[in-house]
Order: structure tokens, then C-alpha cells, then sequence
């Protein structure tokens, strides 16, 4: 996606080619972000790609609040990406699109309530800094086990629930679907 949460002529031409990429392989698609999402919508409905396969990233982040159509993305079948879990305010020196924690989680936990567990795919966008990666100081994937999993726990979420947006779900959309 382009800067200034525009969708510009050559981020067209990739969702485009991702769609005919997922077609012919079987592979899903990963947007970098949520925002403006109507244009990616309609490009992957052109295509004939159904939503399913296709997860539309950072829809938790700070900075992208306000402008992701999550409604749409829904009702079309997508997959939103709670992807940047622990890139919490309350860090150090939090990143630019950092977000307070208990409000990503209310987010979070609002679309699990609303039915939409089978949609949501959650992660901490940390994968490079346990390798030394520069990353974010206090940011690792360990976040999920230490964080989030006793959070959704002080929530009532169960561990059915829990199994499905950790385990079910990624395997699902990961899977190569010919």
C-alpha cells in the first residue's frame, strides 16, 4: 500500500496480480494494510479470488484507526489481521503506529463477541527482531503467550475460541487451496 492510505496505480497492479498469483497457485493473499479498501475489494472480486483467501493486514494498528472499512471487508468474507499486537503505547519508545493496549484488545474482543472468530487472524508483526532485527526495544512474538492469551483468558474467551484464532484459523487461510 502506498503512503497517505491511498491506493495508487501500481499498488492496483500488485493486488491485481496477487489475485491471478492466488488463482493459479492456490496460495492466499496478504495486504500490507487495511485501509482503502474498496478499490482491493473490487479488484479481487474482478479476479473471481474469493475473500476467504485473503487477509487484509495492520487492521488493529494505531495509526490506521478510523480508516479501515472492516464492515466491508466482513461482509465481503475477508479476514482481518490483528497483526501488530504488542506494539502497545505503553512501551519505552513505542512506534508511530503504536496503539494503547486496552484499546486494541477491546477491538479485538469486540469483533470476537460479534460472531466474527472465524474472520480474525492475530499476530505481533515481530517475526525479524528475535533475530536482530533492530525492531521495537520490548516487542517480541512472545508477547501472544505472555500478553494476549492470559488477556482473552480475563476475558471469558475460552479455549476452544482461543484454539480457533491461534491455531484453526491460520492453518485454514495458510493452507494451499487448488
Amino acid at each position: 500500500m502506498s503512503r497517505g492510505f491511498r491506493m495508487k496505480e501500481l499498488d492496483l497492479r500488485i493486488y491485481r496480480a496477487a489475485a491471478r498469483a492466488a488463482l493459479q497457485t492456490g496460495v492466499p493473499v496478504f495486504t500490507h494494510l487495511a485501509v482503502d479498501v474498496e478499490p482491493a475489494l473490487a479488484i479481487f472480486a474482478e479476479e473471481g479470488l474469493a475473500l476467504d483467501r485473503v487477509l487484509f493486514g495492520h487492521a488493529d494498528d494505531g495509526v490506521s484507526q478510523g480508516r479501515v472499512n472492516q464492515e466491508a471487508i466482513l461482509a465481503a468474507g475477508g479476514r482481518l489481521g490483528f497483526d501488530t499486537f504488542g506494539y502497545d503505547l505503553e512501551l519505552p519508545d513505542p512506534p508511530f503506529w503504536g496503539r494503547h493496549r486496552d484499546e486494541r484488545l477491546a477491538h479485538f474482543l469486540g469483533l470476537v463477541r460479534a460472531g466474527h472468530v472465524d474472520r480474525l487472524l492475530a499476530s505481533a508483526d515481530a517475526n525479524c527482531s528475535p533475530l536482530g532485527w533492530p525492531g521495537v526495544k520490548g516487542h517480541t512474538v512472545n508477547y501472544l503467550f505472555e500478553q494476549l492469551i492470559p488477556a482473552l483468558h480475563a476475558a471469558d474467551i475460552d479455549d476452544d475460541t482461543i484454539h480457533r484464532i491461534f491455531v484453526t484459523n491460520p492453518a485454514g487461510f495458510l493452507a494451499i487451496d487448488r
